[in-house]
């Protein structure tokens, strides 16, 4: 089991990793060029709704898994590993529902504003990107830390 668990975060962090990169330096500076006309329904298309719902999801599921890895974890990663992840993957959760949600993605959901999409892509730099950048450098030091034989039966 608790193979399985650090499997499952290491493959939502690599998920995570790519979703946050498309949002980040591809959606972005698409919104930008969207314009007012066509911003209202190019927030509600499918492909939109879709990736906000895939995107959430494989966000903050690693919560649950990292409660469960804290017990259940490869006896050579650390708890302390396990808890920097968490917390981590928390400050990300907090500051998006306390922060970014209500500021940037409500407000954008009813009218387009181009100082507020600036402001959304320099903000996510400064208080997302570094945690986001560790989580994988997290991710890779209990890779580092877990034997070779972690895909075996001993």
């Amino acid at each position: 089991v608790a193979k399985w668990i650090f499997l499952l975060v290491v493959v939502l962090n690599f998920y995570n990793m790519g979703t946050t990169s498309i949002e980040g330096s591809l959606a972005y500076p698409l919104w930008e060029t969207v314009g007012s006309k066509d911003w209202l329904a190019y927030r509600q298309t499918p492909p939109n709704l879709l990736f906000g719902i895939m995107f959430v999801f494989a966000a903050f599921s690693p919560i649950f898994l990292l409660i469960a890895m804290y017990w259940r974890r490869p006896k050579e990663i650390s708890k302390y590993l396990v808890m920097g992840y968490l917390l981590l993957v928390l400050y990300l959760f907090v500051i998006t529902l306390l922060y970014f949600v209500p500021d940037f993605q409500v407000p954008l959901n009813s009218v387009y504003s181009l100082p507020l999409i600036k402001k959304l892509g320099t903000d996510d730099l400064i208080y997302r990107a570094p945690a986001g950048f560790l989580l994988p450098v997290i991710v890779a030091w209990m890779f580092l830390k877990i034997k070779p034989s972690i895909l075996k039966n001993d």
